[in-house]
């Protein structure tokens, strides 16, 4: 699609006044063409649309500190990397816009990668260096009054070209209407795809479509479009004001920036034909659109809905008014007050996600974690794999449980790493004001730990947890159900896990994605009350005075926390890849028993073994007798290789200085009673 179609009025109503200038020019031309020749350059690149190497100071000054803050993992290189290597590189845009395609042409001077050559729509030449831009001027005025015709970039500009000589360019694919209505976005988008197939012809090579998606605010917006989203755009492609708005608001800590996944043209469109028709263009258009609509999600999240027209959609569904109906007659109530009943437990159990209470939690849990701990250390490798498979499919994630902690990590590790947020089942014992409001706000539901035999109760569960999943949402529980006390993974509670099987066995989602993680704490907060709880004393219930004791845990450090994460694991996969359950409920209980004990081996594998682990069990090794220093690290020494042998993660401090690690693990067992220090003539000994 060219450029001059969607030049404004206002530019063509400039080159018709230029017009009357064009014989007084000519004759100037002739007059003194020695100095015309000397300013007018052939070889000289008069494409203003290419990425720049030098910006001008008004650039540096609007845009250089912004675009440092905005965030961007440097994993997201290794799809260009690889692509380049396989054929030329053609970036796609999902909208067009000045923010965009100069942060991306920042990223790539910061990153050394080659700049992009041309693009379709972003005009630069507002932003180069006064010496680059007058002479281009000068003679883009010059083929004008020679030529009569304007010299538009798309002119100038060969793709085919460019690409032979490994130089990347770039389309833009949501234009300005312009005055053809709604019809020219997806106009616009076939020609480009035909124009890129008509260039595929010339080359062996695949051309790697190569996404690039600018996101102003991680924050999802919302399925019910405000007046705002009318009047000046809504998030995903803004308008100009609220474009400026949004970048100005949260390019410090919410604006986002991914290179996605290389498409390869030549597969894509042999999935239609192969031919170059509109047929072809059309379905490019459809897998590149479903591309950018994956990556955005990863981030974001679906679209955020109104926690009453959620529920609404729920008892709405014809499945759930079929079963409450039968559920009614069996126990002789009327329809009505099934459904009453029914959505007041959808009412207990669901969540209501609030952004600013989210962003808020956010600064406090990073005030809250680096006042507790050393550090959080999250295993990136595993991370990556939760991110590749999370732009196709929603997660479940299933850590270990072994902190109240772990309610709120999960979570906050992916908010800082540019995921969509879980939806934390928790007990209805943490229900408690202000914390349950609040933590509902979060993400957070809640479930009651044993069901009623009300029928009803397992009904709204079962449909909250489905239409979670159908929606796309990610979903995090605890699979043992409680705290474990010891730190060892406590057997299965698979009653939430069968529902969810269930619900997949129902269709309407292609498939689920388990994610076994295992959390690991150098020390807990809660250990004294476990202490406490090992010599037999009850289990307190969380309550809204727990809350003053914040500050007793703040005087002490707890060392690092350890956040690793398993291979997921498909459920599509797990069922034999039928993507249906077994109808026999025999047979489905085996199934999931056999998932959830797969799940727990998982989490034992990747749980990180760290220093009072070997030290803890030398120290239980003798049963009961005493135990000198040294038998105390040679046993240490030889679980520690034991470990190491088993291909067990180890903390970072058995990793680099395991004696000193293990020496002031003992130490601290001691300064805190619980291990005795004797002595007597043959030196020391712990009982």
């Amino acid at each position: 699609m060219k450029m001059r179609e969607y030049s404004s009025r206002l530019f063509r109503f400039a080159l018709w006044w230029l017009g009357l200038l064009r014989r007084p020019y000519i004759w100037a031309r002739k007059k003194w063409a020695p100095w015309f020749e000397k300013r007018i350059d052939p070889a000289r690149n008069l494409d203003t649309t290419r990425m720049l190497a030098k910006f001008n100071a008004f650039h540096r000054l609007f845009f250089s500190r912004g675009f440092d803050t905005i965030r961007f993992s440097d994993d997201d290189l290794q799809n260009l990397t690889q692509a380049g290597q396989r054929g030329p590189l053609v970036f796609l845009m999902r909208n067009w816009g000045q923010v965009e395609y100069n942060f991306f042409n920042h990223l790539f001077l910061s990153r050394q990668l080659p700049l992009v050559a041309h693009n379709n729509m972003v005009r630069m030449g507002h932003w180069m260096p006064s010496h680059q831009i007058r002479p281009i001027l000068f003679q883009k005025i010059d083929r004008f009054f020679v030529t009569k015709a304007w010299p538009y970039n798309d002119d100038l500009f060969d793709p085919a070209k460019a690409l032979a000589e490994k130089r990347p360019i770039l389309y833009c694919l949501n234009l300005p209407k312009g005055t053809r209505w709604i019809e020219a976005e997806h106009e616009a988008q076939r020609a480009i795809f035909r124009e890129l197939l008509t260039v595929q012809a010339g080359f062996e090579q695949p051309i790697q479509l190569i996404p690039l998606h600018f996101i102003y605010d991680k924050h999802p917006g919302r399925a019910k479009k405000s007046l705002t989203d009318i009047l000046l755009g809504n998030r995903e492609n803004p308008g100009y004001f609220r474009k400026m708005f949004l970048f100005l608001r949260n390019y410090k800590k919410r604006a986002v920036a991914k290179i996605g996944e290389p498409l390869d043209l030549r597969r894509l469109a042999a999935l239609y034909g192969g031919e170059n028709n509109e047929a072809t263009a059309e379905g490019l258009s459809v897998q590149v659109q479903r591309a950018f609509e994956m990556e955005s999600r990863q981030v974001t999240g679906p679209k955020l809905q109104s926690r009453r027209s959620f529920l609404a959609k729920i008892v709405a569904a014809p499945r759930f008014r079929e079963r409450l109906e039968h559920i009614a007659t069996q126990e002789n109530i009327s329809f009505e007050k099934a459904e009453k009943k029914a959505l007041g437990y959808l009412r207990e159990i669901a969540s209501d996600i609030n952004f600013t209470v989210i962003e808020l939690w956010d600064f406090f849990l990073s005030w809250l974690f680096n006042s507790l701990y050393d550090g959080l250390e999250v295993d990136q490798a595993g991370l990556a794999k939760v991110k590749k498979v999370a732009k196709d499919s929603p997660l479940v994630l299933i850590p270990c449980h072994k902190s109240h902690v772990d309610y709120l990590l999960l979570s906050y590790i992916f908010y800082q790493n540019d995921l969509s947020l879980p939806h934390v089942c928790a007990g209805i014992n943490l229900n408690f004001w202000p914390l349950g409001p609040i933590f509902r706000k979060s993400g957070g539901y809640f479930i009651r730990r044993s069901l009623p035999g009300d029928a009803l109760y397992p009904l709204a569960l079962k449909s909250y947890v489905k239409e979670l999943m159908r929606e796309g949402y990610f979903q995090e529980f605890f699979i043992e159900g409680t705290r474990s006390r010891s730190g060892k993974l406590f057997p299965p509670k698979t009653g939430l896990l069968n529902m969810m099987v269930e619900s997949f066995a129902d269709g309407g989602v292609s498939d689920v994605y388990f994610v076994p993680v295992g959390l690991g704490y150098e020390r807990v907060l809660e250990e004294r009350a476990y202490l406490k709880e090992s010599k037999g004393a009850k289990k307190s219930k969380e309550k809204f005075s727990d809350l003053f004791r914040l500050p007793k845990f703040l005087r002490r450090r707890y060392g690092k926390v350890y956040m690793q994460f398993a291979e997921p694991i498909s459920l599509r996969a797990a069922l034999n890849h039928e993507g249906e359950a077994p109808v026999d409920p025999a047979a489905l209980k085996k199934t999931v028993a056999e998932l959830a004990e797969r799940i727990c081996v998982a989490i034992n594998e990747v749980s990180t073994v760290m220093a009072s682990a070997p030290v803890a069990t030398a120290l239980l090794a003798p049963h009961g007798k005493s135990i000198t220093p040294q038998q105390v690290a040679d046993k240490a020494r030889e679980l520690l290789d034991f470990a190491r042998q088993s291909g067990a993660r180890l903390s970072e401090a058995l990793r680099e200085k395991p004696e000193e690690a293990m020496e002031e693990v003992l130490a601290r067992f001691v300064a805190e009673g619980l291990v005795r220090e004797h002595h007597d003539i043959e030196g020391r000994f712990f009982t």
